[in-house]
């Protein structure tokens, strides 16, 4: 299929790093199509292929609604997609090469109602652990039984059992700290962000009990959609979209996994033309300089990056991305 150098308007984004370390990202259309890009060399500056229907013909039978990706431990990305009827897929590359062939779409093991956000994460070990989000609110998780790239999905289950956030889960993203413990943060129906994360960076530690984090948005502002990734020095940081479209930003003050977090900012300005933000996501180059897109509610995709991998870097200015 030929590739098209703009898609329809973009309703969500998701990226993640190909086993050669090149950004792949894909983008689900307000009619539910899914469409990929990728960098056509794993060199942080190389350029982005043109968007293809992904992976051409092997689509969903299904309107896409969301996407996450993670990278298995054999450095193989796996791909889940929720359904506009609330059923999970799943895809995955068939060998750890970047090139290799994606899998048939499949039916992921269902859960006991209708499913709205999936994110993944790997552990320690480089197990991935899923978490979805049912249209109840409710949030249930599963993972890898071992560190095995073809081990089973343990049985879903309710996440941190009785000690569940004291208001629905709207969103959620997950990425590991410093370390390697994983920092779990869910958004909920009233606007309020909550995190968890493991004890230590063993693969088995518990989670500790649900937190408000720290710092609450400006201005008391509710949040909808959170996302996050490690900055090059390992420090993690996260954005907030507001329910007013601004986009906010706070990261650890240190590379230290227990360092504090920074103040919320406005982050980079607005974006161009002063459209509202929708929705966010992040991934790091094959450099660890991170990369940003940020989804307008006028269905545009933007995009900007840290100017070098030194994590103090600043920002390039917003972009339209493959405009």
């Amino acid at each position: 299929m030929a590739g098209r150098s703009q898609i329809p308007l973009v309703s969500q984004v998701a990226a993640a790093p190909l086993s050669n370390g090149a950004l792949q990202l894909w983008a689900v259309t307000s009619a539910g199509e899914l469409f990929s890009t990728w960098k056509e060399a794993p060199d942080a500056h190389a350029n982005w292929a043109p968007w293809q229907t992904f992976p051409a013909p092997a689509t969903p039978p299904v309107q896409v609604a969301q996407v996450a990706a993670a990278r298995l431990s054999n450095g193989a990305l796996e791909l889940w997609a929720v359904s506009n009827q609330g059923e999970l897929f799943s895809t995955w590359k068939e060998t750890p090469d970047a090139n290799a062939d994606w899998v048939p779409w499949q039916s992921f093991p269902a859960l006991p109602e209708p499913v709205s956000q999936v994110t993944a994460a790997p552990l320690s070990n480089g197990a991935l652990q899923l978490w979805a989000v049912t249209n109840q609110g409710q949030l249930f998780s599963t993972w890898k039984e071992t560190s095995e790239a073809n081990a089973n999905w343990v049985p879903w289950q309710t996440f941190l059992g009785p000690a569940a956030p004291p208001a629905k889960v709207n969103q959620l993203a997950a990425a590991p700290l410093s370390n390697g413990a994983l920092q779990l943060w869910v958004v909920t129906n009233q606007g309020q962000l909550f995190s968890t994360w493991k004890e230590t960076p063993d693969a088995n530690a518990n989670w500790l009990p649900w937190q408000t984090f720290p710092g609450s948005p400006p201005g008391a502002a509710q949040v909808v959609q959170v996302a996050a990734a490690p900055l090059s020095n390992g420090a993690l940081q996260l954005w907030a979209v507001t329910e007013q479209g601004q986009l906010l930003s706070t990261w650890k003050e240190s590379p230290e996994p227990h360092a504090n977090w920074a103040w919320w900012v406005d982050f980079a300005g607005a974006a161009p033309s002063a459209s509202r933000v929708s929705q966010v996501a992040v991934a790091p180059l094959s450099n660890a300089a991170l990369q940003l897109w940020a989804v307008t509610d006028q269905g545009r995709l933007l995009s900007t990056w840290k100017r070098s991998n030194d994590a103090n870097a600043g920002w390039v200015p917003w972009e339209s991305f493959l405009a």
